[in-house]
């Protein structure tokens, strides 16, 4: 990980814009309605991250005890998935940060093929080292934890399920 990652001539700009607050903006307001109907019409082909691995966390709600789907960036690492609760740096978490920590098992979709997995929220060394992963696949993490101040933007593995 110590070496840069060789980004396609499109991802800067995406990165660029995605790590701007009206980026941000968009990726929370818009994509996260949008990337659903896209996948779904895709087949997991497509997304408003423009190729990059988007996926569709199914969470069982805190309160409600509803599912929820949410699409996240999934950093691939072998056969697990990292998902950061950044929320583009805002102060709070996302709400499917506590959804997620109240109901672990999960269901994800991506590429278009759905898999049940169990979320652990990594601390310490652990948290550290799938930091440094995230922030290598997606720099914009950086500028998000930046923005989020005081708040340790939350990292989790998602694990298959047996």
């Amino acid at each position: 990980m110590t070496e840069k990652r060789k980004l396609n001539w499109w991802q800067k700009p995406l990165f660029a814009f995605a790590a701007s607050k009206a980026g941000g903006w968009y990726f929370l307001n818009v994509g996260s309605r949008l990337d659903p109907v896209l996948m779904r019409m895709s087949g997991g082909r497509w997304n408003s991250g423009m190729g990059q691995p988007v996926g569709i966390l199914k969470i069982r709600g805190a309160k409600s005890g509803l599912i929820r789907e949410t699409p996240l960036l999934c950093i691939p690492d072998g056969e697990n998935f990292i998902v950061v609760a950044s929320r583009t740096g805002l102060p709070k978490h996302p709400a499917w940060y506590y959804n997620l920590r109240a109901n672990p098992a999960v269901r994800l979709t991506i590429h278009g093929q759905e898999r049940g997995y169990v979320a652990h929220e990594s601390t310490g060394p652990e948290r550290d080292e799938l930091w440094r992963k995230a922030v290598w696949f997606y720099p914009g993490y950086a500028v998000y934890q930046q923005r989020a101040g005081e708040r340790l933007i939350p990292v989790f593995l998602l694990r298959p399920a047996e």
